[in-house]
């Protein structure tokens, strides 16, 4: 006797095209922010050919993103919104933050590195909370006792998030940790960075002022 397809079929097809659409978002990021790397090595593998394309012109804001240690992405990459919890249980979202420079940084408490960082990171938030700037940490998959009680050993008053499904980390094409991402007031991912940093070198704060400057 021939049985009816299962809902779990529907289910699977439905998760499918969700997988596929994290899948492309996920490549757009991931390519912008390798891309970069391998022009750069092709660049100073020797003298240039004849016939070969000329450097881009010149972008500003490119350039004072890169300054900080990003890779500028040149194209446009729209953020993916998200809808996250912060530690008292309220959900926010990406939107809420429509009209600043917005430092994302995925992050989690067994990562030494994403430890090592934070403190510059509150400082860099403490220089920077008067201007139209704001530092959101989105966690990776840990439980909100164990985050808030690190959160409230390191003294960090920056909106902190939990991505306890993983769901906006992959959404985000985040292969390592820590992993920060630099979104304009108008919502365009502009520059991205894997890995550790110290951010609050000197002529840091004015950097992120420039930024945010030309991303207005």
């Amino acid at each position: 006797m021939q049985r009816p397809i299962s809902s779990l079929v529907v289910v699977l097809l439905g998760a499918l095209a969700g997988i596929v659409t994290v899948a492309v978002v996920s490549l757009v990021l991931y390519q912008h922010i390798t891309e970069s790397t391998v022009e750069r090595a092709s660049a100073t593998a020797g003298d240039a050919e004849p016939g070969a394309e000329e450097a881009p012109e010149y972008d500003p804001l490119a350039a004072a993103v890169e300054e900080l240690g990003f890779q500028a992405l040149r194209d446009e990459v729209i953020a993916e919104e998200f809808e996250l919890d912060n530690l008292t249980g309220e959900t926010e979202t990406l939107s809420s933050y429509s009209g600043q420079l917005v430092l994302l940084n995925f992050w989690a408490t067994w990562c030494p590195p994403c430890v090592e960082e934070m403190p510059s990171l509150q400082n860099l938030h403490t220089d920077l909370e008067d201007d139209a700037f704001s530092v959101v940490a989105v966690n990776v998959q840990e439980d909100r006792e164990t985050v808030n009680e690190f959160v409230q050993e390191l003294g960090l008053r920056f909106p902190v998030l939990l991505d306890r499904n993983g769901k906006t980390t992959r959404r985000y094409a985040v292969r390592g940790m820590p992993t920060s991402y630099l979104i304009s007031p108008d919502g365009r991912v502009i520059g991205a960075k894997i890995g550790f940093h110290i951010w609050d070198e000197p002529g840091y704060t004015d950097g992120f002022r420039r930024v945010l400057e030309l991303s207005s």
